[in-house]
């Protein structure tokens, strides 16, 4: 039992400034997320117009991206068949299908039912 005494006693190192940093900024991030609460608004499209704009705009560049990646996933796999290399042909195709889902995020979310901002608590005053 004495042997493992020194393991038992040993010393802990101070924490690095690094990550004391980033144990506070994550620690931030968290109560932010936590004390959130939902604003209702009055009024129409023009208070959901920036946001729908700014997540078409984000769907564009998801689309942009799809492609490029679905693009080098067909080079990838040209090189692949002409080089008869089995696993590099696997990694093309899953860069290929990971390049289409990206391409249609938007529409596989809607299709199951996830609409890319939710806006069901931006109601429109009623007259009575």
């Amino acid at each position: 039992m004495n042997k493992h005494r020194k393991y038992l006693t040993r010393k802990i190192k101070p924490r690095s400034f690094t990550k004391k940093a980033v144990t506070g900024f994550l620690t931030f991030v968290i109560a932010c997320i936590c004390t959130s609460t939902v604003v209702f608004a009055a009024g129409g499209e023009e208070v959901i117009e920036p946001m729908t704009k700014f997540t078409d705009f984000l769907f564009a560049i998801f689309r942009i991206i799809g492609i490029a990646i679905t693009g080098y996933g067909i080079f990838e796999f040209a090189t692949a068949v002409r080089s008869h290399d089995g696993a590099q042909k696997v990694t093309a195709a899953a860069s290929i299908a990971s390049g289409l889902i990206i391409i249609f995020i938007k529409e596989i979310l809607q299709l199951i039912g996830i609409d890319a901002v939710s806006y069901t608590h931006l109601t429109l005053p009623t007259i009575a």
